[in-house]
């Protein structure tokens, strides 16, 4: 892929967005309204980033995800057989793509990014009915059948629709980019305010990986053969020692119960076992950006694309489980 950006062709800094975590505020907050909309955007968005595309996993891995499906491992599908090639989508996520909907038609206005909900709405419910279509073709062995006829135009129509949706659920985050932006500073103020340092500190992870991230593509460094030469590692380098003292900061108070309660955190949700991988990672791009080796075995090896690209699913994993955090949080209140 020469010259092509890997991640403004796959991914976005701003792709999977943060629950506003100011709506915890024990004394409330004004624009509670303007809050569940933005939540309930937030949550297509981990939706259609985390949700949806951990359910295609196991299907890449039988059939790629090129435009004519790959058929080379035919003969273990026949053998082991289809069950839970992509998974059923459960009703849940139906519902939270109705509420959200329902939120486009109603007031605050967020502008452009309603017109992309209207249109993002059907398409991401279309692609599901999709997904359990695809899943009862292969769990009922049709595929064996019909020597994968159905297969095949299940997978055209798969790929299609995959791109299809996740064009509009990245505009949908460019378009809620200033909300977004006044919606993350509001709630550092208000989890400081508020005492919430688990909080605090595992939104600020996920804000300045974000930066991090954001400064990595303006800089051409997910282009393939990218040079360091030509960018300030300085500036990389804080970047990096402030998100792993983020990460230090959200380990030490992950271990104090009395915080926990009363954060009314039920469950990290995997974030702190998500936490030690990212750690890790950001350590070797901080040994890069400081000129020493990047890592051992495959790791020295692999490009700087495939690097972030791999940090950058790793962030989503721990923004999922951050809403999870939230919005369970919130329900105690």
């Amino acid at each position: 892929m020469k010259g092509v950006s890997v991640l403004k062709k796959w991914l976005s800094a701003l792709s999977v967005l943060l629950i506003a975590t100011f709506v915890l505020s024990a004394c409330g907050y004004s624009k509670e309204s303007e809050t569940n909309k933005y939540n309930a955007y937030a949550g297509i968005s981990t939706l259609a980033f985390v949700s949806l595309e951990t359910k295609l996993k196991i299907y890449k891995l039988n059939f790629g995800f090129e435009k004519e499906i790959d058929l080379s491992k035919e003969k273990d599908l026949r053998r082991f057989g289809g069950v839970n090639i992509v998974g059923k989508v459960i009703d849940i996520y139906y519902k939270n793509v109705d509420e959200a909907l329902a939120f486009a038609s109603k007031k605050p206005s967020f502008g452009a990014a309603d017109e992309t909900m209207k249109e993002l709405a059907p398409q991401l419910k279309s692609y599901m009915d999709l997904i359990n279509e695809v899943e009862d073709y292969y769990s009922s062995w049709e595929f064996a059948k019909d020597d994968f006829e159905r297969g095949k135009k299940l997978h055209k129509k798969l790929v299609t629709q995959y791109y299809s949706y996740t064009k509009l659920a990245k505009q949908l985050a460019r378009d809620l980019k200033e909300i977004t932006k006044k919606k993350d500073q509001e709630s550092l103020v208000g989890l400081k305010k508020e005492g919430y340092l688990l909080h605090l500190h595992a939104k600020s992870i996920i804000m300045k990986s974000q930066d991090f991230i954001q400064q990595f593509v303006d800089d051409g460094l997910e282009l393939e053969n990218a040079s360091l030469e030509k960018v300030d590692s300085a500036a990389y380098q804080e970047q990096l020692r402030g998100l792993l003292v983020e990460i230090k900061l959200f380990s030490d108070y992950s271990k104090d119960e009395e915080r926990i309660k009363k954060e009314k955190i039920v469950s990290f949700a995997g974030f702190d076992k998500e936490l030690p991988e990212f750690e890790k990672q950001a350590m070797s791009f901080l040994l890069t950006f400081s000129g020493q080796a990047s890592g051992q075995g495959n790791e020295a090896e692999e490009s700087l694309a495939s690097r972030i690209y791999k940090f950058e699913e790793q962030m989503n994993k721990l923004i999922y489980s951050f809403n999870i955090i939230v919005g369970n949080s919130a329900r105690q209140h």
